[in-house]
């Protein structure tokens, strides 16, 4: 019994682990969505200044470099974003693998308080007739 109860404490410490764990990986990838978002959105816009009249070779250059880098971000801030969806993806796994583990020792745990309270039932229904029986063999 004691065994089991230190289980289900490592149990529970290992689930809330992985829920913190699952927080902060859904955390992150909040983060890595608004990242994306902020730098496709400075992506269009360098884009719809590339589309301006430009006055020499140079500007048009320095306006392709600076929209080639910005698209590189994109790619970057989209990789990002591919990475914390996998920590996602297996942060779930691992907290939904803590959590089933946690609720097997506990089904174990009341089955087996379900049989001692069964067999505690059971002994004293069995002493209620065993007095029973003593006291009908005294009485005349």
């Amino acid at each position: 019994m004691r065994s089991l109860r230190t289980l289900i404490r490592l149990r529970t410490i290992r689930e809330r682990q992985a829920r913190s764990d699952l927080a902060s990986a859904n955390k992150a990838k909040r983060v890595a969505d608004d990242e994306l978002a902020a730098r496709r959105r400075r992506y269009d816009e360098t884009a719809r200044h590339a589309t301006l009249e430009v006055d020499d070779a140079a500007e048009l250059q320095a306006r392709a470099l600076a929209g080639r880098r910005s698209l590189e971000q994109v790619a970057e801030a989209s990789a990002d974003l591919a990475r914390t969806e996998r920590r996602v993806a297996a942060a779930q796994g691992s907290w939904k693998r803590a959590s089933q583990e946690l609720d097997s020792v506990e089904e174990l745990d009341a089955r087996r308080r379900q049989e001692l309270a069964y067999y505690a039932r059971r002994t004293s229904e069995r002493a209620m007739d065993e007095m029973m029986a003593l006291r009908s063999r005294r009485q005349p």
